[in-house]
């Protein structure tokens, strides 16, 4: 995600907030809020895994709560006309790339 020409970050087009309780995983949670920037419904949307290892997304997240590090994990990505940024503390931002 990069900063405005301002210096001022922008406002995510979409967020979501994960819910470890419900047992999905995060890219489930991803692929929701992504559709929701798109306008799109997530299964309409190119499948995420086309963009970035999936496993290795839910892996990372799951690592960083089971360790009580979630806080300290924030992974950023591009997915089509969107910048993606997921932490480990569940929070989804979606933002469109400048």
């Amino acid at each position: 995600m990069a900063a405005s020409d301002d210096g001022i970050p922008p406002e995510p087009v979409a967020r979501g907030a994960h819910d470890f309780a419900i047992g999905e995983s995060i890219s489930t949670t991803v692929a929701t809020v992504l559709g929701r920037a798109a306008g799109m419904d997530p299964t309409s949307i190119r499948p995420l895994y086309e963009h970035i290892d999936t496993d290795a997304l839910d892996a990372l997240v799951a690592h960083g709560i089971e360790t009580g590090r979630g806080a300290a994990v924030s992974i950023d990505f591009s997915v089509d006309d969107f910048d993606v940024c997921v932490r480990g503390d569940g929070e989804v931002s979606v933002y469109e790339t400048f």
